[in-house]
């Protein structure tokens, strides 16, 4: 499999996991009463926390399977 694919093929199970698009009305009901402002502050947090854990996960993973026996 080519880096291109491989890339692809991630990307594209990343995306059907996390399911952006069914988060939206989580959001959007979670945020109700909050101005713009509160609501991007919440937005970008939200997006640094999910990014630290995939890059917590990225370099931890193969231990974390292995500790659980998984291969």
């Amino acid at each position: 499999m080519t880096l291109t694919a491989f890339t692809l093929f991630a990307l594209s199970s990343l995306f059907a996991v996390i399911d952006p698009l069914g988060c939206i009305p989580f959001f959007s009901g979670q945020t109700s009463g909050m101005d713009r402002k509160e609501k991007q502050h919440v937005l970008i947090k939200s997006i640094l926390v999910s990014f630290a854990v995939l890059l917590a996960f990225t370099f931890t993973g193969q231990y974390i399977m292995h500790l659980f026996g998984i291969t």
